[in-house]
């Protein structure tokens, strides 16, 4: 981190935030986001949904049979998220010193 202990955090973390507002707001009665929050998930989404999309071709007879969809390969975020571990380790040191002042 700069030493300025500005924070950053990958977009992952900021696309499943966003789904994890659409899943409280649509399926618990303790929903706290604003219209304005959904609003911007929502074209957050669809931002990385365009930008980055899984072109995995899928068998449209799947979609009416409610069938599996086809194959996706995932990455493999172990070095994500050893790095992430890291980096919050630092976060975390660096943010208690700036909180005794």
């Amino acid at each position: 981190l700069p030493p300025r202990l500005h924070a950053y955090v990958p977009a992952m973390a900021h696309e499943l935030h966003c789904l994890a507002s659409f899943h409280a707001s649509l399926f618990t009665s303790n929903a706290t986001a604003t219209f304005g929050h959904f609003d911007h998930c929502l074209s957050y989404l669809r931002q990385m949904i365009l930008c980055d999309p899984d072109l995995t071709l899928e068998d449209v007879s799947a979609f009416e049979d409610g069938q599996h969809y086809g194959d996706h390969v995932c990455r493999d975020w172990s070095a994500f998220w050893s790095v992430a571990e890291a980096v919050s380790e630092t976060w975390e040191r660096r943010k208690a010193a700036w909180d005794r002042y």
